[in-house]
């Protein structure tokens, strides 16, 4: 059984309420629309510039520190000692695969790809307390 690093899912739920609703969608790990992406990180936001939960993640210092990133391979996908996509997210995070997806993937929300960062932010908070509760 995993053990989930709840200290870094309460660092995403708090950065991802300063992400601005109009960059952020669960469509995709990152949408540039004209955008620059240089070193892992996103310069120059143009208008309809979208990131994923994951995506913001991959902006957040701490995480970059602990090895998590973007790589651009012509698809911008979060990666994680030696893993890509979903298996970089479950082994930074300790979560399941049913875990990840049901804190990160659109089709685990009702308004899909409208879900707003602050949505999210709340999922992940209540995981985080569940687990705190079982965890003692």
């Amino acid at each position: 059984m995993k053990k989930p690093k709840l200290k870094r899912l309460s660092l995403l739920a708090w950065y991802l309420r300063s992400v601005p609703r109009q960059y952020f969608g669960l469509m995709s790990w990152l949408y540039l629309n004209g955008s620059k992406f240089v070193n892992g990180l996103l310069k120059d936001i143009e208008c309809g510039t979208t990131a994923c939960a994951i995506g913001w993640a991959g902006h957040v210092p701490e995480f970059r520190k602990f090895g998590f990133k973007l790589l651009d391979n012509g698809l911008i996908v979060p990666s994680y000692k030696g893993t890509r996509g979903w298996e970089a997210v479950e082994k930074f995070f300790g979560l399941t695969s049913a875990e990840a997806l049901h804190l990160f993937s659109m089709y685990h929300y009702s308004k899909g790809n409208g879900t707003l960062p602050f949505e999210v932010a709340n999922r992940i908070d209540k995981f985080v307390a569940d687990h705190r509760i079982f965890s003692v």
